[in-house]
């Protein structure tokens, strides 16, 4: 799982997203997501949520990857098996879905996807790169309600994706090249052309997918014993802590006892033996 969040106030901008999904182990047989969200309202959701869709509750866009959810029709020599399915949803503030589409999906075959995500005066186009030509590919073109992104208030940037059930294989990994974010009409800032730093990403990072390999390499089980287990660790580690602040409050109750200030130390000593207090609760 991946996850990353930044917010922006405009109603002109472009969003541009690069992410390789793989799979070393040549399986296709996972089916992860990946959603990139732009929304209008925090929902204040975790990563888990987030990479599950939301459970199609929020206010703002969702463009969505659903890996290998069909045959490629492209049989060819080295063709990858399956095709990935890109959806585009939008909702309003009651989260209902607005349906003002030319087309809101596309099937790609690729293994790294270039996101093209763009907003000026309204009209909403996502597309994909390809790599080959280089050329956009629109997957969905439409015309957003008035001022649905705007300057008037804040819009949250969440990036997501689950690498795929453990049920269903070898989990695929997920890269983000990078992230490019711009103004496109410049309204926070007086130059009308971008210079080397604004055209710098946002993210860029290498391609080591260290969630995945960790996932990988451990062996864990989710069930009541390993709940069980995760509780005492967290448990005995609270009570390690608990039991260093009580030794050291006594130990600085102990130093003041000897200073001039009786009063100060007859204050802080009667401290000490409410925590104390509360921590013996806590043991029962």
């Amino acid at each position: 799982m991946l996850a990353a969040k930044n917010t922006f106030n405009l109603h002109a901008f472009a969003l541009e997203v690069d992410i390789g999904i793989h799979n070393k182990m040549g399986s296709s047989t996972p089916r992860g997501q990946v959603h990139i969200y732009l929304l209008r309202d925090n929902p204040m959701k975790t990563p888990q949520e987030y990479a599950n869709g939301l459970d199609d509750i929020y206010d703002g866009v969702r463009v969505s990857v659903f890996e290998g959810a069909r045959k490629n029709v492209d049989t060819s020599r080295g063709a990858p098996a399956k095709e990935h399915l890109i959806t585009t949803n939008v909702r309003d503030e009651n989260n209902q879905i607005i349906e003002s589409f030319t087309s809101n999906q596309c099937w790609k075959a690729l293994e790294d996807l270039s996101f093209v995500i763009a907003s000026k005066r309204d009209d909403f186009v996502v597309g994909v790169v390809n790599p080959r030509t280089h050329e956009e590919d629109v997957c969905t073109r439409m015309k957003l309600p008035e001022d649905f992104f705007s300057e008037d208030h804040d819009t949250y940037i969440v990036i997501a994706a689950k690498a795929g059930e453990e049920r269903e294989g070898t989990a695929n990994e997920h890269i983000v090249h990078w992230i490019k974010f711009k103004d496109i009409m410049h309204l926070h800032d007086s130059e009308e052309i971008n210079t080397p730093a604004e055209e710098k990403p946002m993210i860029s990072s290498k391609p080591v997918d260290l969630i995945r390999k960790q996932a990988l390499s451990d062996n864990v089980e989710h069930t009541v014993s390993s709940y069980n287990a995760q509780q005492m660790k967290h448990n005995q580690l609270y009570s390690e802590l608990v039991a260093q602040f009580l030794t050291n409050s006594e130990r600085i109750v102990s130093n003041l006892e000897n200073l001039p200030e009786k009063e100060q130390a007859q204050n802080i000593s009667q401290r000490a033996v409410d925590i104390s207090s509360r921590y013996d609760l806590l043991q029962k």
